[in-house]
């Protein structure tokens, strides 16, 4: 919801975007509690990070969905723009101050100016430590964002022909990544099979638009998306991640995008979490190792802590995510 009424096919999407935040966090939780607590010898919760595919697959959806009746460029580029960029230059400027004052704070991250130009510009690049991170890490997925954005916006200038144009410049981005054998970093991070999601979501809106009363029959299938994510989390399909994770939340989108939510309280609860989902994602993992910096030193590695830990980093992270929407998000 974004201050105005939106129809409930469009609050299931909403809600399937908090589900792909809350995941996400779930995962980086997990993580934390393996790695700083020692509650297990790896994450129990890695299929949480599917919550990006999810993500991918809906970001291609709504993209499609909202240039049906605008598909003039530059105000596309505008509104995306001004969607992305304000929250995550903020805290990346916010890190990197962190860097400056406080670095032992932080893993990898350092105080490098050129790291700072090429996270803010959106252009990958590879860190001491091997990992291609920008500054504020969980921004890759906004490179992957960007980059769709800008492919897309070269589709729209064949007006009614986008989805197809952006479907066959897609494939074809994902062809030319099968084929370079180069290092070059931003080539390798722009051709790698992932982006196929962003297609998947296209698609979807195709038989969204064309075909609903097809989608319609898919809506059953909703747990067996939900089962082919999870069983992942103990067995890893023997196919790419754009495959084997993309595929499952194509179907899932699919099997949701035609359901009537009703206006129940917790309906409008989470469909506000998914307005907040951007937020969500940006900040959780800081949020979490706040609190984790803090705990262990002052009440040590316990059960109740950890129950303490994860339900503050929860709490915390929701309503500030939430004040993020009202107070900047919205706005900007």
């Amino acid at each position: 919801m974004t201050g105005r009424m939106i129809s409930n096919h469009i609050a299931s999407v909403q809600i399937l975007r908090a589900v792909a935040a809350l995941s996400v966090f779930a995962f980086h939780l997990c993580d934390s509690l393996a790695t700083d607590f020692g509650g297990a010898s790896a994450n129990p919760f890695e299929i949480g990070a599917v919550g990006v595919d999810i993500f991918f697959v809906i970001s291609g959806f709504i993209i499609c969905y909202t240039t049906k009746s605008n598909q003039e460029v530059r105000r596309f580029a505008i509104k995306r723009c001004a969607r992305i960029i304000p929250l995550y230059y903020l805290l990346t400027l916010g890190v990197f101050g962190i860097a400056l004052i406080a670095p032992h704070l932080l893993n990898s991250t350092t105080a490098d100016p050129v790291h700072l130009l090429k996270s803010l510009a959106f252009i990958p690049f590879m860190k001491a430590s091997g990992e291609v991170y920008p500054v504020l890490f969980l921004g890759w997925t906004l490179n992957y964002e960007m980059f769709f954005y800008a492919v897309f916006a070269l589709a729209l200038l064949a007006r009614s022909n986008r989805i197809y144009v952006v479907s066959i410049l897609l494939l074809a981005i994902y062809v030319a990544g099968r084929l370079y054998e180069g290092t070059n970093i931003p080539l390798r991070f722009f051709t790698a099979g992932i982006i196929l999601e962003f297609l998947w979501g296209c698609l979807v809106f195709l038989a969204y638009d064309r075909a609903p009363r097809y989608l319609r029959y898919l809506r059953p299938f909703w747990p067996l998306a939900v089962a082919l994510l999870l069983v992942q989390n103990f067995y890893d399909l023997p196919l790419p991640q754009e495959f084997s994770k993309g595929l499952p939340a194509a179907l899932l989108l699919a099997s949701l995008v035609t359901v009537s939510m009703g206006t129940s309280a917790p309906v409008r609860f989470f469909a506000r979490l998914g307005d907040a989902s951007y937020s969500i994602y940006l900040i959780h993992p800081y949020v979490i190792q706040a609190f984790v910096k803090l705990a262990v030193p002052l009440l040590g590695v316990t059960a109740p802590v950890i129950v303490l830990v994860s339900l503050a980093s929860l709490a915390v992270t929701l309503v500030v995510s939430l004040l993020l929407w009202s107070l900047f998000e919205r706005p900007t």
